[in-house]
């Protein structure tokens, strides 16, 4: 995954999270150690690292398929605290993506896993809103959220548009020139796609 930047428990460091050495923040200047968890993680971490509040979730797997995930709130010790803990081996980890990263906002996280299922969680409770299938096929695209609606693409070439929100409401379904892999980019009021032929731009209206 992608390293991510943040400043929670009053320092700011450098997040990242391998199997082999699970979750490590670092010094920016000097990369030094200042805090670390450990798990025992089995499977790969693709899927960059979601943030809010000092609040972080990423989601680790194999075969298609999200298989582990941790929820870790950062404070100023050595070692952040665990929220919740998802396992392949506890049962509870259906839904999880293993490629697309998920996206916070206003206390929800939404994952969409790699086979089109949309899970909205409750950062706060600590507990699963609503899980629902947004489309089919198979997704390595992230999806983003502009103007209150998820966006996502999946490799066939569909782009798929929700609703942010409690509830789940599938907005559009549209077919694309050709498949894509890539997670759309928002920048100046436009939306580009990058599809496995073009590059597409859309404006908003």
């Amino acid at each position: 995954n992608t390293p991510i930047e943040s400043t929670a428990g009053g320092r700011p460091c450098v997040v990242m999270l391998s199997t082999n050495h699970g979750w490590l923040g670092l010094d920016p200047k000097t990369g030094e150690e200042i805090w670390s968890y450990k798990d025992a993680y089995t499977f790969r971490s693709v899927g960059s690292i979601a943030e809010s509040d000092g609040i972080l979730f990423a989601s680790m797997g194999s075969g298609g398929g999200g298989k582990q995930a941790t929820l870790l709130r950062i404070n100023a010790t050595p070692t952040p605290e665990v929220l919740a803990s998802f396992n392949v081996k506890g049962g509870n980890a259906k839904g999880l993506p293993y490629v697309p990263c998920p996206i916070i906002q206003d206390g929800l996280m939404y994952w969409w896993d790699d086979g089109g299922t949309v899970t909205c969680f409750d950062l706060a409770k600590k507990e699963i809103v609503y899980q629902n299938r947004a489309g089919v096929g198979q997704f390595f695209s992230s999806p983003v959220l502009v103007d209150g609606k998820i966006y996502n693409a999946s490799r066939d070439g569909v782009m798929f548009v929700i609703k942010a929100g409690r509830e789940f409401e599938k907005l559009a379904e549209n077919k694309l020139d050709s498949g894509v892999n890539a997670t759309p980019a928002v920048a100046l009021g436009r939306m580009f796609i990058r599809t496995e032929t073009h590059l597409i731009s859309l404006k908003n209206k």
